[in-house]
Order: C-alpha cells, then structure tokens, then sequence
C-alpha cells in the first residue's frame, strides 16, 4: 500500500484499527470475517514472511502472529518502514500481510508499485481523475481496480504480469488460451 506522505500515518492508522477488528474464526459462523488458510504449511510460509521483513528492519504495526484458534491461522498484519528489496515487498506473500510505504510524488507511487518481479493485481484510490488515468496506464498488472478492489467478473481477463502466474483466466483471453490456431486454404476449381 502505498499512500501519499501527507496522509500516510492516518491511513496507516487507520487501516491497522479495521485489521485488528477483524473476527477471525471458523468459515462456518455467520460472525466470521476470516478463516484460517487450508494448511499449516501455507501459513507457517506466510509468517517466515513476516519474521524476515522484521529481520531485515521492518516495524511490525499490528498482527505477525498465529492466534490461539485450532487451525492455520494468521492475524491480519501490517508492516512498514520497508525498502522495495525487503522480503515481504518483493515477494508474493499471499496471505493477510499487507506493506505499506509513503511516496511524495505520482510519478514516485508508479515507480514503487512496479519495482517487483511479480504485477497481479493493483488497486488506484482517488477521485482525481487525471491522477487515475496516469497511474492505471502506468501500473505493470494483469488487473487494476480503481475505487474498488477484487472485483472479479467472468468476462474480463484475470491473470498477472511478469512472474505472477501463466495466463489469464476468465473471459474470451482464457477460452483462447485453450484453443489452437489454424489456416486452412482450400481452392476449388
């Protein structure tokens, strides 16, 4: 996440109250709003993330641990004070860890959001549209989402850019992936 230095600390603030509220618990309760992963493996990987990037210096904000639940889970954690080449930033975690990072500039958050070897997903937050259309043209993704986030739909494409993933899914770009081309002449005299 990266956010304007002007507002950085409220958001950063504010992003870490909604984390720790999060009722974490069994996806079979109404009251549940995250589950735990599907084995103990993923999330044992997902924490090796988050103890590195402390490790290497960043400041652990809220979560980092494995709560007293029967079962693989991991509470929603933010990190800051990262640099682009620390563990939890250049690599894809997949889990509820989220790095967060300020910027100065428009032209800064570009360069930040696409100093990694993976371009999944991306999601822009502004009501300024030149802003919008600049960072959207700029952002290295295979989904870019403005205002909104995960927002999947069986017509469009979903898939990344550079090492995340191999092909897209969803929409006509995956019905193509599983085809084959071919030309056929035929001239009838």
């Amino acid at each position: 996440m990266y956010v304007h230095a002007s507002r950085y600390h409220e958001v950063v603030e504010g992003v870490a109250g909604i984390a720790h509220s999060i009722r974490m618990g069994s996806p079979l309760l109404a009251e549940t709003q995250m589950g735990p992963f599907t084995n103990c493996a993923h999330r044992d990987r997902v924490l090796q993330f988050v103890e590195a990037g402390k490790s290497e210096g960043a400041r652990l904000v809220t979560g980092g641990g494995s709560p007293d639940h029967s079962g693989a889970y991991i509470e929603p954690t933010i990190l800051t004070d990262l640099t682009s080449r620390m563990t939890p930033v250049a690599e894809e975690i997949f889990g509820p860890v989220l790095v967060a990072a300020p910027f100065e500039a428009d032209e800064e958050a570009l360069q930040l959001a696409n100093d990694t070897m993976f371009g999944l997903g991306a999601s822009i937050w502004s009501n300024d549209t030149r802003e919008i259309r600049m960072k959207r043209r700029g952002i290295k993704a295979g989904s870019v989402w403005v205002n909104v986030r995960n927002a999947l739909d069986m017509a469009l494409p979903f898939g990344g850019w550079k090492n995340s993933g191999q092909g897209f899914d969803l929409g006509e770009k995956a019905v193509l992936g599983h085809t084959r081309v071919k030309a056929v002449v035929q001239h009838f005299t």
